[in-house]
């Protein structure tokens, strides 16, 4: 058994009974049954370990399945017996950090891209110039001898906007960004969502994406081909960047649609 696991798995439980019995305690309640605590199980006990007095309970006669821990222990056997781990979340660097927000893929292909084509590990790492929640910001880098023209997009109106530019000829870009959603995933509609006050008095996307640039800042990684586990997945798989099985796979192409959706 992995000591590392089972402290773990013993912190969370521990840390629920003491939540559970501080609220008890603080509100004075001595009939566990009169406590109306928000827990979705369908059945609970709580018990004072060293006087066995029950301190809430929530439907704790009626006959069920252990279910939960039946889980647990299946948990402990599986740790038990695997000798080693795999890495279901994988490997983070910042460049997959600032995903998150509008101009971060851009910023972490640009670092990716500085180093390839100069042909050494740059200590660049910030492309400010493409970060911010404006929804339409627009760079131009010296890249050895080539000059990078980028656009970074956010919000399907401004989406229309940049590929309008492109398509008349008034702009010319090497690469462009789009995020469908204003500002970036941190404003998308899987995000919290918080009343009218807190978003009339703060900039809530800025928040979120502050917060995700100081995490990139204090990661030991901050490029993409730095990351083991993709460099790994090159190697074994994909063979090289811009190869055929790259471009199957990780690439695609535009088809028009519009005939289907009228």
């Amino acid at each position: 058994m992995k000591k590392g696991k089972l402290i773990f798995i013993t912190a969370v439980a521990v840390a629920v009974c003491m939540g559970i019995g501080f609220y008890v305690q603080k509100h004075g309640f001595t009939d566990a049954t009169s406590v109306e605590i928000g827990i979705s199980a369908g059945q609970a006990l709580l018990m004072d370990a060293d006087t066995g007095e029950v301190l809430y309970e929530k439907c704790a006669d009626q006959k069920a399945y252990p279910a939960s821990t039946t889980k647990i222990m299946t948990a402990l056997v599986t740790l038990e017996t695997m000798e080693e781990y795999d890495s279901p979340l994988g490997e983070a660097t910042g460049a997959g950090v600032i995903f998150a927000a509008t101009g971060g893929v851009m910023e972490a292909a640009l670092r990716t891209a500085v180093d390839v084509i100069t042909g050494k590990d740059n200590e660049t790492y910030d492309f400010t110039e493409v970060r911010g929640t404006d929804g339409i910001k627009e760079a131009t880098y010296k890249v050895g001898d080539i000059e990078l023209s980028v656009a970074v997009a956010s919000g399907l109106d401004n989406a229309r906007k940049v590929l309008e530019d492109v398509k008349s000829g008034k702009k010319n870009y090497q690469f462009i960004e789009i995020m469908c959603c204003p500002e970036g995933c941190v404003n998308g509609g899987g995000q919290p969502i918080h009343p009218n006050w807190e978003r009339q008095t703060m900039d809530i996307p800025a928040i979120r994406s502050k917060s995700i640039y100081e995490e990139d800042r204090h990661l030991p990684k901050r490029k993409s081909h730095k990351n083991e586990e993709v460099k790994l997945l090159y190697d074994e798989y994909f063979g090289s960047p811009n190869s055929h099985k790259a471009h199957e796979i990780l690439h695609t192409t535009y088809i028009d649609r519009l005939g289907t959706l009228k």
